[in-house]
């Protein structure tokens, strides 16, 4: 997990933390996309139609109506209008709504990680996009600091690590997209995610990169604990096995509770995104266990400095 983006220039130009951006806002294309597409899906099993009769009514492949209603792509404002009228949407403020969410999420302004395109692969894209509109961010790391939490030399090491091949100009762009997300974390209050991280005990002790940039690394992750909205637990050797020991995970609430919550899991080369119900109820259940079982991070000063002796 968070092997990609994971990446730092020398500690010499390190660059700092971005400051929250005004076009940061909670909500984005694919929020939007998805809401609308839940809706219309809503729309269309009340109506009782199946998405055959839609596509030949609309004259699109049943593929697109699938995508559609999966947020996959955006629909036109007047295809809308036009779906409404074949379910008997009657309603004209949810009508109108779902043609604002249809012409927002179609809209050709582009969202601030759209500058780092020429690094960010399009599956990593996604979830980009759907952190930033989050409104709860939870997730379980088995081997690696979280990348919200990581520092920039941190972060260098883990990508060298991983991408021998990367240019040091292809470092020097991913460090900043991941000092970019890390902004999420600086906004107001009551526009800033809510924060549940569990780390495996090994992730405190595997040395990544140097002696110094370890100590830097469990410096900032008490500073990040100790921040409002914040909780980072430890799932510590002693807890014995536990609810997630195959791999780690994030999950992503919204705002909006038209959304649905989505699982994210990394691989090396793409990613899963999970949003069955049956999918998300188990990463809820295994999260849930993993809390119980794990000891929060300002409750460990004494591991901690222990860990930090070792190096």
């Amino acid at each position: 997990m968070e092997h990609h983006a994971g990446v730092h220039v020398a500690a010499s130009a390190a660059p700092q933390a971005a400051e929250p951006r005004e076009d940061c806002v909670a909500d984005n294309q694919t929020v939007k996309r998805r809401r609308l597409g839940n809706e219309l899906r809503r729309l269309r099993e009340e109506a009782g139609h199946s998405r055959e009769v839609v596509a030949e009514h609309m004259e699109w492949s049943n593929a697109k109506v699938w995508r559609i209603e999966a947020g996959k792509v955006g629909v036109r404002v007047r295809d809308v209008s036009e779906l409404c009228v074949l379910y008997n949407a009657l309603d004209a403020e949810l009508v109108a709504t779902l043609k604002k969410l249809a012409l927002e999420a179609r809209t050709t302004e582009k969202s601030w990680w759209h500058q780092y395109g020429d690094v960010l692969p399009d599956w990593f894209q996604i979830y980009v996009n759907l952190e930033d509109g989050a409104s709860e961010i939870r997730g379980y790391e088995s081997e690696l600091v979280p990348g919200l939490c990581q520092t920039p030399d941190y972060a260098e090491a883990v990508h060298r690590a991983s991408q021998p091949d990367s240019t040091g100009e292809e470092i020097r762009r991913l460090v900043d997209l991941r000092m970019a997300r890390q902004a999420i974390l600086e906004r107001p209050r009551s526009e800033a995610p809510r924060v549940w991280l569990i780390l495996n005990e090994a992730v405190l002790r595997r040395r990544v990169g140097n002696a110094e940039i370890m100590r830097a690394q469990l410096a900032r992750l008490r500073e990040i604990a100790a921040m409002p909205g914040i909780t980072i637990q430890v799932q510590t050797f002693a807890a014995g096995a536990h609810a997630s020991m195959l791999n780690g995970f994030y999950m992503l609430n919204f705002k909006d509770p038209e959304t649905r919550p989505i699982v994210y899991i990394e691989g090396a080369t793409s990613a899963l995104y999970l949003e069955k119900a049956a999918e998300i109820d188990t990463y809820t259940v295994a999260f849930e266990h993993l809390q119980t079982s794990a000891t929060k991070l300002v409750a460990l000063e004494g591991l901690i400095d222990n860990i930090l002796k070792e190096f």
